[in-house]
């Protein structure tokens, strides 16, 4: 885990050494274990960590890294790295779980490696081996750049589902990316916010697949490759993502668990101490049930958070299961809310965050980086599994449909303006079924009310890029928009931030792209009844022998705003406010 950095400029017009400085500088709570820096100009290398009065000329490439060591830490796995000859560095955030089977083939087809276990280093020689069919074959969690000499390109990767930030910006005079939104946007003289995006956070509470809240600052989306000609700064993009499509095939415990296990015993392996997140629901709860099964010997610890109101306290719950796992259990009690508290990690999420459970996520997570170096939840179980109250209720509302007429009234009523909203419109009742459905699905996410809008086809041709154009069904078009905007853009968003800024790394299992591909292989059918969410991980759970001990409704992960309003509006009043 770590912070990564590159630009490159094509411009006769020297970037300025301190703002190559800021924006290498943004990325450094993302790895406090060490940092390199190299410029590349010419023929020659050269390590500037330490010259903060360099300047970029034209045709320089300046690559940066800030690392949070995991595997393989000696200061021989540092980055930025590369090959034998030189031609090949890359810089690299995340976690390959299969590096050891890869290391292994590479060196049958005669690459030679000069550390021990660096997953950083199968990086550089799977690229040189197998191009853009290498994140293809990663299991793992991955931003990266490339540089490649021999090819006069660099290459940007974004592992899918987004577990890990890539940004960039092509300028025209020079491209510039980083793990951080800030990283990128302090190269430029001048920053203004992005009026769309804006708009979009205000809709969604997220910014979108593409866009940061930075004007000319994108973001990788997940399951993709960016490559730029260094020659004359030409982009291309390319896609590694999976088919979002739901299959046909019945849930099977022992396929999955054969799956499933394979995942876990990867990602448990670590240099590093490792800890769980437990709440008291199913899927972080799954996770540890499945690592005691694989290790039962092994002294494992977890951290909850115990709320003061029992409406959003889960704590008996993992109390329970911890113990019934046999787990060291940590309880860390919510605090109160503060302009201190909040301003603590406001200051380190890189963009504005709308999720009540920032709060609560970052100060579990200050408790788990004075412990751990390594982190693993459940993220992701919901998406796959049906897991969201929000499903039931449009189902629900579909069944109310058909028994009265209410799709007549809604398509005149309000769907006028959806019909003549252009491709947008037409993919979503295409990939919804009617217009009712897309309704009640926008309904879910919070687009209500925007029928009349200005904006409505800018607004809904972001949510219909988000569904693949194969997908048909109202559950599974929400669940592959929840894949593909929701997911990597506010949840994996908030892990990200919170565990690195506090020096670990969070590892999802749930969204390998093994258990992926198990997931979208099976049939929706079986997922969700009107009483029931995540039906085939509770009957895991229940041959587990711990669905007992669970919560039995899905709780969000975040404190009471109602019980909580009077501090909040004081909170405003010290920023020179005023409460609503």
């Amino acid at each position: 885990m770590c912070g990564i950095f590159g630009v490159t400029n094509f411009s006769a017009q020297p970037i300025p050494g301190n703002r190559l400085v800021a924006g290498f500088n943004k990325t450094v709570t993302r790895g406090p274990d060490g940092k390199g820096l190299l410029l590349f100009r010419n023929n020659r290398v050269e390590d500037v960590a330490a010259r903060p009065e360099i300047e970029l000329n034209q045709n320089d490439t300046l690559l940066g890294h800030h690392r949070l060591a995991i595997v393989d830490v000696v200061d021989q796995a540092n980055q930025p790295m590369s090959n034998e000859d030189g031609k090949v560095w890359v810089v690299f955030n995340g976690e390959i779980y299969n590096a050891k089977a890869l290391r292994a083939e590479l060196i049958q087809k005669g690459h030679r490696f000069a550390t021990e276990s660096s997953d950083t280093e199968v990086l550089v020689h799977g690229w040189e081996e197998w191009g853009r069919e290498l994140p293809r074959k990663l299991s793992g969690i991955f931003a990266l750049g490339i540089l490649d000499r021999k090819r006069n390109e660099l290459v940007l990767l974004r592992d899918f589902p987004g577990t890990k930030p890539l940004y960039y910006r092509l300028a025209g005079d020079y491209v510039a990316f980083a793990s951080t939104a800030t990283a990128v946007a302090a190269i430029d003289a001048e920053r203004s916010f992005e009026r769309d995006a804006l708009a979009h956070w205000l809709t969604y509470g997220y910014t979108s697949v593409e866009d940061s809240l930075f004007s000319g600052v994108s973001k990788l989306e997940a399951g993709t490759g960016l490559s730029v000609r260094l020659s004359d700064g030409r982009p291309e993009t390319f896609s590694f993502r999976p088919e979002l499509k739901f299959g046909t095939t019945p849930f099977s415990d022992t396929c999955f668990e054969e799956v499933f296990s394979e995942v876990i015993r990867e990602q448990l392996h670590s240099d590093v101490p490792v800890g769980f997140y437990l709440s008291g629901g199913v899927d972080s709860a799954l996770v540890a049930a499945y690592a005691r099964r694989l290790f039962p010997d092994r002294d494992f610890t977890c951290f909850s958070m115990r709320f003061p109101h029992a409406t959003h306290d889960e704590s008996p719950y993992s109390t329970a299961v911890a113990k019934h796992l046999r787990f060291q259990q940590n309880i860390i009690d919510a605090p109160e809310i503060s302009l201190e508290t909040v301003s603590e990690f406001t200051s380190a999420m890189d963009e504005p965050v709308s999720d009540p459970s920032f709060f609560s996520t970052w100060h579990l997570s200050k408790a788990i980086g004075r412990s751990v170096k390594v982190c693993v939840g459940g993220d992701g179980g919901d998406e796959l599994f049906s897991g969201y109250e929000r499903y039931q209720v449009a189902l629900a509302a579909l069944e109310r449909g058909r028994r009265r007429p209410l799709i007549a009234r809604s398509v005149r009523a309000g769907f006028k303006p959806l019909l003549r909203s252009g491709r947008a419109g037409r993919k979503l009742i295409a990939n919804f079924g009617s217009p009712a459905q897309v309704n009640v699905a926008l309904e879910t996410i919070g687009l209500t009310g925007l029928a009349d809008s200005d904006s409505l086809d800018r607004l809904l041709g972001q949510v219909s890029r988000t569904i693949p154009d194969n997908t048909t069904g109202l559950l599974a078009a929400m669940q592959a928009h929840d894949l593909c905007a929701p997911l990597s853009e506010d949840i994996l968003f908030k892990v990200d931030r919170t565990s690195m800024a506090n020096h670990f790394e969070a590892r999802v299992p749930f969204l390998d792209q093994r258990t992926v591909r198990y997931a979208l292989s099976t049939s929706l059918s079986g997922n969700i009844t009107s009483e029931t969410t995540k039906i085939p991980l509770r009957q895991l759970c229940a041959k587990i022998g711990i669905e007992s001990l669970l919560n039995p409704r899905k709780q969000g992960f975040g404190f009471d705003l109602v019980a909580k309003r009077k501090r909040i509006d004081a909170i405003f009043v010290q920023l020179g406010g005023a409460p609503r």
